[in-house]
């Protein structure tokens, strides 16, 4: 959820094996079909991409540069794929002021990576306000961190669910990066991890959040949003896309 400093917080990442991107399946149950879905290969955080991107990370160190190259990478594959074209590909997505992708005009996208997995995913402005998605390895985050990233409500639930098995904070973790994704580009407004609530549905793993300290005049109004999670291959997916109310499904 974008905090000073975006994804990954919980889980140090530095080996350059898990830099090298491996091609996991992302999940089916996080987004529509009409919203197009990119995971990164082994090439694309070895490959530079273009020059007005590949500035933002000349002085980073090698580990981000692939993490960087191969999220550009994803996403333009994902709105090559989105529009059936490739016309943007010499297109930069450029680094906006709040550290985000800058996607190109009628398209909404997220990028992720934590560990070997990268994705980017793309939707149609025609359909979709915004969408967010965020990935993480499935493992608990230190518990010096849970009381900065979950309200006093979710940790209850993690006490009372704790034989579930399930790195629950995590899955909390990741849903506010997802959330972050989905609002903060509406709104031009960063919300804090205990700025929004997360109501955990174990069984059909979804779930819903309330945004509790929401920007004070925003240009939409959005006091809550819903998602859904994944567990696979070690990591956890969650996913979230909002779908414009104006908004009319064509008939055939």
């Amino acid at each position: 959820m974008t905090k000073k400093e975006p994804s990954g917080a919980g889980h140090p990442e530095s080996s350059f094996s898990e830099s090298r991107f491996l091609e996991n399946k992302f999940p089916d149950t996080l987004f529509p079909d009409d919203v197009s879905i990119v995971v990164a290969k082994q090439w694309m955080g070895e490959t530079p991409v273009l020059l007005d991107e590949e500035i933002h990370v000349v002085k980073a160190v090698e580990k981000r540069k692939r993490e960087f190259r191969a999220g550009r990478h994803c996403a333009h594959a994902a709105i090559n794929t989105l529009l059936n074209n490739n016309v943007n590909d010499h297109k930069p997505i450029t680094v906006a002021s709040s550290r985000q992708a800058c996607w190109p005009t009628g398209v909404v996208g997220s990028i992720s990576h934590s560990g070997t997995h990268c994705s980017a995913i793309a939707a149609s402005t025609s359909k979709y306000l915004s969408l967010g998605h965020d990935v993480e390895k499935a493992k608990e985050l230190e518990s010096n961190v849970h009381k900065m990233i979950c309200t006093k409500k979710e940790l209850s639930f993690i006490a009372i669910h704790k034989a579930s098995n399930l790195p629950l904070t995590t899955i909390i973790f990741s849903a506010k990066e997802s959330i972050h994704k989905t609002y903060s580009p509406i709104n031009g407004h960063m919300l804090d991890f205990l700025d929004a609530e997360i109501e955990l549905d174990l069984e059909n793993q979804c779930f819903k959040a309330t945004i509790i300290n929401p920007e004070p005049n925003p240009k939409v109004s959005i006091p809550f949003l819903a998602g859904a999670f994944a567990i696979s291959d070690g990591y956890i997916y969650t996913g979230i896309y909002l779908i414009d109310p104006t908004y009319i499904e064509p008939t055939l």
